[in-house]
C-alpha cells in the first residue's frame, strides 16, 4: 500500500509539472516616445509665447476667423497653423490667402502646443502674430519672416 501512495503521488507531481506551463514574466508597457520638435518648431512657439504675454506688449490674433481678417486686413506679420487640425479645410485656406498677401506662413505639428504657447487653457488651431512687441521677440520675428 505504500508503495501505491508513492507511485499516486509521483504521478500527481508530473501531472503538476505538465500542467503549468513555461511562460516569460509579463513585459511592461513601454511609453510612447515624445515627439522631437525641431528647432523652427520651437522657434515658432518660443515667438508666440513671447507676443501673447502682456509684458512685452506684443499682440496676436487666435483662430481661423480672427487671423482669416487680420491676413486680409494687412495686419498680420507671420501665421502660424497646426498641421493636426481635423479637417484640415478649417485651415486649408489661409496659406493660399497668405502667399496672395505675401505675408510668411508657417506650420507647427500640434495644436495643444500652439495654443498652450499662446496662453490658451484649449488647443488652437491658427494663430496670427500682429505685433511681437519689443526687443527679444522683435528680433525672433524678423528671423523668422525671412
Amino acid at each position: 500500500m505504500a508503495e501505491e501512495n508513492k507511485t499516486e503521488t509521483s504521478k500527481e507531481e508530473v501531472t503538476k509539472e505538465e500542467a503549468a506551463p513555461t511562460e516569460k514574466p509579463a513585459e511592461t508597457p513601454k511609453k510612447a516616445p515624445k515627439p522631437k520638435i525641431d528647432t523652427l518648431t520651437k522657434d515658432v512657439l518660443e515667438l508666440v509665447e513671447i507676443a501673447a504675454a502682456p509684458s512685452t506688449m506684443g499682440k496676436i490674433k487666435k483662430g481661423v476667423n480672427e487671423v482669416t481678417k487680420a491676413i486680409e486686413r494687412g495686419n498680420a506679420k507671420l501665421v502660424v497653423t497646426a498641421e493636426d487640425v481635423n479637417p484640415k479645410e478649417i485651415v486649408a485656406h489661409i496659406p493660399l490667402i497668405c502667399g496672395e498677401k505675401g505675408i510668411k506662413h508657417l506650420s507647427v505639428p500640434n495644436k495643444t502646443e500652439l495654443g498652450n504657447a499662446a496662453g490658451l487653457n484649449k488647443p488652437c488651431s491658427s494663430i496670427a502674430i500682429i505685433s511681437a512687441g519689443e526687443g527679444e521677440g522683435k528680433e525672433l520675428l524678423m528671423k523668422l519672416a525671412k
